[in-house]
Order: structure tokens, then C-alpha cells, then sequence
């Protein structure tokens, strides 16, 4: 029986459900727990890998958050992709806006090819300005099986929502 008390995942589409937002929404779900979620960008992209990147504006990010936190209010927020310094900017406001309970950041640095997927601008800006409002941060590559740190970061959301950890 799903609960009542939502968590909001901030991070990118992955199609083929391995990791992303349609993995993060998988993995609570399937631990009980009510997913609603704010998407900063699309790929087109299979288990393959990605082919391409379509940026969401800062201000449908922003949009996205607001109308969720401002309807169901989660208290625990789990970040995965954010690729755009402005995005990442609109997240960090909001974070300090809304003070969630818990933050949990799982990086997403490389794809499974091992391409970067961070331009140094964002990590430089992740690590002064998003990690301070973290309770939680999964190091990239936690697994090597890709989607597995993804999965874990979930979980832990999951159960930091419940007051289990």
C-alpha cells in the first residue's frame, strides 16, 4: 500500500528505465512509497547508451517544482541528473526555500560508457552551493552495474521518508 507521504525526485528521463526519473519512480514505488518527480532533461537514449540531450529551461524546472511541493509538500527530495548551471541554481533556491527534511544527491558523473555527463562548471557549483544541503550524498559509481548507485539512492530516500534510518 503506497503511503501518503510523497518524495520528489529531480533528475533526468532515462527511456529505457535503468536510471533516471522512470527508475527512481520505479524503485519507491515498489517499496511502497508515493514518487512525484520534476524533470531537467530528456535524452534519447537505450541501453546502448545516450545519443542526445534536450535541456528543460530553468523555468519549467522551477514550474515543476513549485506546482508539486505546493500541492503535496514532500519532505524528501532525491537529485540525480542536473546538467545546466541554471537548473542547478533553480534547485538550490528552491531546496532553500522549502527546507525539506531530507536531500539525497546521487551524481551523475559519466554515463555507462563513460562519458561525462557533468560539465566542470556544474561540479564546481554542486560542490559549493548543493552539497551543504544535502543529508545524503551516494558517491558517483557507488556500483558498477549502471543504475545500481541510482537504485540505492532511491531507496535511501525511501527509507529516510519513513524514518527507518
Amino acid at each position: 500500500m503506497q503511503n501518503d507521504r510523497p518524495i520528489l525526485t529531480i533528475t533526468g528521463s532515462d527511456p529505457a528505465g535503468v536510471t533516471g526519473v522512470q527508475a527512481d519512480i520505479k524503485t519507491i514505488s515498489m517499496l511502497g512509497g508515493y514518487a512525484v518527480s520534476a524533470v531537467t532533461s530528456v535524452t534519447v537514449q537505450n541501453t546502448l547508451g545516450i545519443q542526445e540531450f534536450y535541456y528543460l529551461p530553468p523555468q519549467v524546472v522551477q514550474g515543476q517544482i513549485e506546482a508539486i511541493v505546493n500541492d503535496v509538500e514532500p519532505q524528501t527530495v532525491k537529485i540525480g541528473m542536473i546538467r545546466t548551471v541554471g537548473v542547478l541554481d533553480v534547485v538550490i533556491d528552491l531546496l532553500n526555500k522549502y527546507r525539506p527534511r531530507h536531500v539525497v544527491y546521487a551524481p551523475v558523473v559519466h554515463s555507462a560508457q563513460g562519458d561525462a555527463l557533468m560539465p566542470p562548471d556544474v561540479e564546481q557549483h554542486i560542490r559549493s552551493r548543493l552539497l551543504p544541503c544535502c543529508t545524503v550524498v551516494v558517491p558517483a559509481n557507488t556500483f558498477t552495474t549502471h543504475g545500481d548507485t541510482n537504485t540505492f539512492a532511491s531507496a535511501v530516500a525511501f527509507y529516510l521518508n519513513e524514518g527507518a534510518i
